[in-house]
């Protein structure tokens, strides 16, 4: 019988050792794989506190097995009752909670690279049966992955009777679990009651539900990375949050592209995908606000309060937003960047570093008279989701620059201006990300 290569040559490998046919197949192996030279190899054994004298009989075999085979193990007894019963949780998931917290930490203390377990296709079978009456996108249909770290699973393509056949040549015992045999979780009731009345009807059913979660995992494999190149191209940080410039896209990839964006999951990106596709709308969806605006869609994590006013002074910064740089100017290019400015060093007196309030009024360059900056940033078309978080310096309801969107005539530069100053925005983080 051979393993799936998901082995690096040279890495020490932790066995998950129950006793049971799986890991004992698992454990033998990798004991010839360890005598070929091919990976290190230690094990590491759990009792779960459930099944009393039966599970004391198990950790004795496998402690006897492993030392037959030279092999390195950490043993422990936890009483997974007891801390079910203390959280309130269910006896299932508390040991399997209970024992992947085992594994890790037996694997840093015998410094060990990955866990093998002996989970095998009728195991995949079953995930993926699961999976898909629980209801799951194109990562749940592909079932368990051979490597996913810190776990590793090279029997995912062997059927139990071969396990049970490899074992028998080798005239190699193990152990029986008799909650097993007992339909009183979901897992179990498929395996002894649904999965034989399927096998009946289609023997090849086991084989074909494997094949089709590998395939399932290339598909979400290859639309993963399609979905995270597009993100890559198309996302941009903003405050608070960041957006993402809308494209025609497969419904297949937006879906995942979406789901990724978000951190939801494929029936969590439903509404998202809805709000794409219209002209404008929003969204709250867990702690976050999404909002459409013209040609992106916006993401505002949390509920930003706007930050505290700062006074005006060198390096004086709103959080979340960014900081304000202030030196003198004598003149000189100052460029095409919005995000700089020069000023009359007579009308900063007294003022302030904040985001907007209602009320605000501005004096355009070259205007008559002032106009409300809400007005303002629609006729300079700062996209909604943003107006609340364009730095201001002002002076009580008098905007003097509205970072980025415009200089107010109060703060230009005339013939009487006998100080200038040079300001320029520093964006906190206004990067791609990945």
């Amino acid at each position: 019988m051979q393993l799936l290569p998901v082995f690096e040559r040279g890495e020490r490998v932790l066995a998950a050792l129950s006793g049971g046919a799986d890991s004992v197949c698992l454990l033998r192996l990798l004991v010839g794989l360890r005598d070929a030279g091919e990976i290190g190899l230690c094990a590491a054994h759990l009792d779960h506190g459930i099944r009393g004298e039966e599970a004391r009989g198990d950790r004795a075999f496998v402690e006897a097995l492993c030392r037959d085979h030279g092999v390195p193990l950490l043993s422990e007894r936890v009483d997974v009752p007891a801390l079910a019963r203390a959280g309130r949780r269910g006896l299932e998931t508390q040991a399997r909670e209970t024992r992947r917290a085992f594994l890790i930490r037996a694997m840093e203390q015998l410094g060990a690279d990955v866990i093998a377990t002996g989970h095998h296709r009728g195991d995949q079978a079953e995930t993926l049966l699961m999976h898909l009456l629980r209801g799951c996108g194109l990562r749940g249909a592909g079932g368990m992955r051979a490597r996913a770290h810190p776990f590793c699973r090279p029997l995912l393509h062997v059927g139990k009777e071969e396990i049970l056949a490899y074992l028998a040549e080798l005239g190699q015992s193990y152990r029986r679990d008799s909650t097993n045999f007992a339909p009183d979780n979901p897992r179990n009731a498929l395996r002894l009651r649904f999965l034989p009345g399927l096998k009946a009807l289609y023997p090849g059913c086991e084989e074909a539900l494997a094949r089709f979660a590998r395939l399932a995992e290339e598909a979400d494999d290859y639309l993963r990375g399609q979905a995270e190149a597009f993100l890559q191209a198309r996302q941009r940080k903003e405050p608070f949050g960041a957006s993402i410039e809308v494209q025609p896209l497969h419904p297949a990839l937006k879906r995942l592209a979406l789901a990724l964006w978000a951190g939801t999951d494929y029936r969590g990106s439903e509404g998202l995908c809805d709000l794409y596709d219209k002209e404008a709308g929003a969204l709250v969806l867990g702690k976050n606000r999404f909002e459409r605006w013209g040609s992106r869609l916006y993401r505002i994590e949390g509920e930003p309060a706007p930050p505290p006013p700062q006074p005006l002074a060198d390096g004086a910064a709103l959080p979340g937003l960014g900081r304000i740089l202030v030196a003198p100017w004598t003149g000189g290019p100052l460029g095409d960047d919005p995000l700089v400015q020069a000023v009359d060093g007579e009308a900063l007196a007294g003022a302030e570093l904040r985001t907007r309030r209602p009320g605000d009024r501005i004096q355009p360059l070259g205007a008559p008279g002032t106009r409300k900056l809400s007005d303002l940033m629609i006729d300079k078309k700062v996209p909604r989701p943003l107006r609340d978080w364009v730095p201001l310096l002002a002076r009580g309801d008098r905007v003097l620059w509205a970072v980025g969107v415009a200089l107010s005539q109060q703060a230009a530069i005339g013939d009487n201006t006998a100080e200038t100053f040079r300001l320029e925005w520093e964006r906190e983080e206004l990067t791609h990300e990945s």
